[in-house]
């Protein structure tokens, strides 16, 4: 799957950090943020809708175990829950950030078109890996 942006990230996810193929796919009327267990995509997690309301920003103040270096938050909604990834390093972090604020902004210029919503499918078991 071919996507804006894609790579492994690690996500916060049942209290523990996994790590998950990520494609940003951008595109009318909707940019897509979906996770998968898998490089080849044949599983999916999870899929996020980017809307020009969603905000991605450095995790800097997070408590507890969503402390992490070169993390960053994503809030879908601003009355949705913020979802958590991190890179390998500041670099990476940075560009998804951007890429994210990118596919919003671009949302924005498109004007508003309807409800937006998140679709979260079955977790899968794996252990964190380092990205």
């Amino acid at each position: 799957m071919e996507g804006a942006r894609s790579g492994w990230l690690e996500v916060f996810e049942d209290g523990t950090w996994t790590r998950r193929w990520c494609v940003l796919q951008s595109g009318w009327p909707v940019a897509t943020f979906t996770l998968f267990s898998d490089s080849g995509c044949s599983s999916e997690t999870g899929l996020l809708e980017i809307t020009q309301h969603s905000k991605a920003a450095v995790n800097e103040e997070a408590p507890g175990p969503l402390q992490k270096d070169f993390s960053f938050s994503l809030q879908v909604t601003p009355a949705a829950d913020p979802w958590f990834f991190a890179t390998c390093d500041a670099k990476r972090a940075d560009i998804w950030m951007k890429a994210l604020q990118s596919a919003a902004m671009e949302d924005a210029q498109h004007g508003p078109h309807g409800m937006r919503t998140m679709r979260t499918t079955a977790k899968h078991e794996s252990k964190c890996h380092n990205v």
